[in-house]
């Protein structure tokens, strides 16, 4: 994963203490700590962008791409909106 701010995460797994003492997710996502804010921005702008496009399989690495650059700025704006 990237350095960028990603805005946590959307659904964080619960973490349970085993018998050993270690913190383990309660789920099958290992060490992952669930689907981050920034990729639930991607997917919402995916669904809007998708639905205009005639192929949308055509072009998906571009698409992907500015769906992320989409969510990364409304990162960007909700950090603003904070201050």
């Amino acid at each position: 994963m990237s350095t960028q701010i990603n805005g946590g995460y959307v659904h964080p797994t619960p973490m349970v203490v085993t018998p050993t003492g270690e913190l383990m997710p309660t789920t099958c996502y290992g060490s992952f700590g669930g689907m981050t804010l920034r990729d639930w921005f991607a997917g919402m702008a995916l669904q809007g962008k998708a639905t205009r496009l005639s192929n949308p399989h055509e072009h998906r690495d571009i698409l992907a791409a500015d769906c992320y650059d989409i969510a990364d700025a409304m990162l960007a704006a909700r950090k603003e909106d904070a201050r």
